[in-house]
């Protein structure tokens, strides 16, 4: 990938993502105004909104100026900040909303009711919310569980053992959040002993050699099946090619729009993986993204796994697969968020079955983005057999 393109790709993002923040920090100080009044507006307490709001950005900043003790030190008021501006953002909206229904209906009652909730107290009750929620945030994303999927086909012969692929996906390495979180995927690895192990992207939000000092703790795994991968759209922000070198240095096959047969085993000769890159816009990876090139042509006896970062279906794909492996959506990963993933993705987390035939399964991810936290939204690998239809 050309150098501009992944910059121009990393300022569409950030602009997108300013924007949204600034808005939501906005709406957040209209409730503290409407809690206290205009004594709460004030050239000081201006001055340290701006402070406090601006640490995510200056984070990021010294994280990619390779100031990590510094960026470590910021990160915490800053990821504090963020999880309260999601918690009091949509607590406020869903407040406004409510109070607003209740104003329409003294109108047409054409009598007050009250019911209408105070702006102090609902800035208590989610302050309140907040404590808890970052704890519990804090104690869940240490919880990696191992989710099993069981799957049948037809399309392997009667006998054979079920082939069991391990999907990691979202780790999302940082100099900050990486060993301790690689640890508990590589035991689970390990644990696990799965024939196959396939990564579907966004593992990797920096380069260097402490990322591939980490990238080469898979090296030593060799699953009889092989490893594959896909590249997810963080590794299009952090650099694809750099991104590139080290999956393949840790031993993995990456498929960039194409497809491999797995060595024969066990019985099995007809397994396929094929996989795409992100269609990051910008990311001038198209030959890349092209899913037509990568999946086979018209109706085959062969099994067909499809590694694509995003859990979206495409209709060129259809019928093209029998298995999709998926992640992106990290179940939303702090509540309520969900919610609003959900409305962009129709397939947000689990096994689905595809009306056009074959399966999609969504992982949750082993790691996190921003806030090191998840609430309500637990991080997993995954553990698919399938075998053949009894």
């Amino acid at each position: 990938m050309h150098r501009d393109s992944a910059i121009a790709a990393a300022i569409q993002f950030m602009l997108i993502f300013l924007t949204v923040y600034v808005s939501a920090n906005y709406y957040v100080y209209s409730w503290f105004q409407r809690a206290f009044g205009w004594r709460f507006f004030s050239v000081q307490t201006l001055i340290f909104i701006l402070f406090i709001a601006s640490l995510p950005v200056i984070e990021r900043s010294l994280h990619r100026s390779s100031w990590q003790l510094t960026a470590s030190i910021v990160a915490i008021p800053a990821y504090v900040w963020i999880l309260c501006l999601l918690w009091f953002f949509f607590g406020g909206l869903i407040a406004d909303l409510w109070n607003l229904a209740i104003r329409l209906a003294s109108l047409a009652l054409k009598r007050p009711l009250p019911l209408q909730i105070p702006a102090r107290m609902l800035l208590l009750v989610l302050a309140v919310w907040s404590a808890l929620a970052i704890a519990w945030g804090l104690t869940e994303v240490r919880r990696l569980r191992v989710t099993n999927i069981a799957l049948s086909t037809p399309k392997f012969p009667a006998g054979t053992q079920p082939v069991r692929i391990m999907q990691v996906t979202d780790l999302h390495l940082s100099s900050m959040t990486s060993a301790p979180r690689l640890d508990r995927v590589m035991r689970a690895i390990h644990d696990s002993n799965p024939d196959m192990l396939v990564l579907t992207g966004d593992m990797l939000d920096f380069t260097g050699p402490q990322a591939a000092s980490l990238m080469a703790q898979f090296k030593p795994v060799i699953p009889p099946l092989g490893k594959y991968a896909v590249l997810g759209n963080h590794e299009f922000y952090t650099g694809s090619e750099a991104c590139a070198v080290l999956i393949q240095d840790a031993g993995f096959k990456l498929l960039r729009a194409e497809s491999v047969r797995v060595p024969p085993a066990g019985g099995l000769s007809n397994l396929v993986v094929a996989g795409v890159d992100d269609p990051l816009r910008f990311a001038n990876n198209g030959a890349y993204t092209s899913e037509d090139a990568a999946l086979p042509r018209g109706v085959t006896g062969d099994y067909v796994i499809f590694l694509k970062h995003q859990p979206l279906v495409s209709e060129k794909a259809q019928g093209r697969f029998d298995l999709q492996i998926s992640g992106h959506t990290h179940a939303g990963q702090i509540f309520p968020f969900r919610f609003v993933v959900g409305l962009f993705y129709k397939y947000m987390s689990g096994l689905y079955s595809l009306p056009s035939g074959g399966s999609l399964y969504v992982s949750s991810g082993a790691g996190t983005w921003g806030p090191p936290v998840r609430v309500f939204a637990p991080p997993d690998v995954t553990i698919i057999s399938i075998g053949p239809a009894q």
